[in-house]
């Protein structure tokens, strides 16, 4: 069935924050001792003002709660990249913060009914999120969607992981390049078939970038599960799986798949043979990088913790290793650098919005 390809939305990759500095309490003022007083009685005792002025223990952290439940907002489906990926790091996340985090799936609308939902959570640190450069500006940029939040409505802390957009087909399909599928499509409209569960999204933009290169409309049939799309790919129900790397890898680390093209400067590890887009010759590069937000306003007390539980759960040998069999790469950004990032990409993304609407 042909989807008309909906509201454009758009990808992206990395970075962001600011660090707050902390004050001390300016020192009491002296107390007064008449000079009458002074040459009849013996040394005043320290008076209670001057004690208060003395320096004093920095306050231990209050942050997280003991016992109070974190809960942590995917808002993606269970089973890809996104949702697996928080998985991994939110058992060692919760030693170091200590504290029980719940993982909570919050899919609808590429994302944009779980950052919503995120964005008006309460700003305490115990409402946190997954924000994916592939989908959070693609919702609020795009005026046909609507959004009820904008980038200042989310705090981006940290950036944990990135992988690029790819496309695979079946192993022994008849098509081996891009432009195979140029020209098939051009030869007979409608010949070839494309499956993805991102519409909105990231990957579903590099195909509606593509399909503005060449001036082809493929047959674009969404789903709302991964392993429904890839049940149709193999059972050549579709000839293209359009998605990131974390989902790609492990189908064609088994062989039931063979990639197409990767969205990357150059090859990717995980993806090793794989022609990238640029290398084909249609110069498309486009990534996700995948992070942690909270709502706007919540301290930077909260910020830190998480931050430095984020950076130390990428420095985990588990958590690299199972990165690795998902085919995604460790990536830490501060807030500041993924906050640059989400900020430049917004500079280069509504151009392309804005063209893609007018066709």
């Amino acid at each position: 069935m042909k989807s008309r390809l909906i509201p454009l939305v758009v990808v992206i990759s990395l970075i962001s924050l600011t660090i707050m500095g902390c004050s001390q309490a300016a020192p009491a003022a002296p107390t007064q001792v008449s000079a009458k007083a002074a040459e009849t009685t013996k040394p005043a005792e320290p008076t209670k003002a001057a004690v208060v002025a003395q320096p004093t223990a920095v306050p231990a952290a209050t942050y997280p709660q003991k016992g109070k439940i974190i809960t942590y907002f995917v808002p993606f489906g269970t089973g890809g990249s996104a949702d697996i990926g928080s998985r991994v790091v939110a058992p060692v996340i919760e030693k170091t913060l200590g504290t029980t985090i719940e993982v909570i799936n919050k899919p609808g609308a590429s994302a944009q009914i779980g950052l919503t939902e995120l964005a008006r959570a309460k700003p305490d640190g115990y409402t946190i999120g997954a924000v994916n450069t592939t989908s959070f500006p693609l919702v609020y940029l795009d005026p046909d969607r609507k959004a009820a939040f904008g980038r200042k409505d989310l705090q981006l802390i940290a950036s944990r992981a990135e992988e690029p957009v790819g496309w695979v087909v079946k192993a022994d399909s008849q098509y081996k390049t891009l432009q195979d599928v140029v020209d098939a499509e051009k030869a007979k409209p409608g010949t070839v078939k494309f499956g993805t569960s991102s519409i909105g999204a990231g990957p579903h933009f590099t195909l509606l970038m593509f399909q503005h290169m060449t001036g082809l409309q493929f047959d674009v049939v969404p789903f709302d599960n991964k392993g429904q799309l890839r049940a149709s790919l193999l059972g050549r129900h579709l000839d293209v799986e359009v998605g990131t790397a974390g989902d790609l890898v492990p189908g064609v680390k088994s062989g039931d798949t063979r990639g197409l093209a990767v969205f990357t400067t150059s090859e990717y590890k995980f993806m090793p043979g794989v022609a990238t887009a640029r290398a084909q010759g249609f110069d498309l590069v486009l990534g996700a990088h995948h992070g942690v937000g909270a709502p706007a306003g919540v301290s930077q007390e909260v910020v830190n913790a998480w931050r430095e539980a984020i950076k130390k759960a990428l420095d985990d040998p588990t958590v690299r290793q199972k990165y690795d069999e998902l085919g995604m790469l460790p990536t830490y950004l501060d807030t500041a650098t993924f906050e640059k990032l989400v900020a430049d990409l917004e500079v280069s993304l509504k151009p392309v919005i804005e063209a893609l609407k007018k066709k």
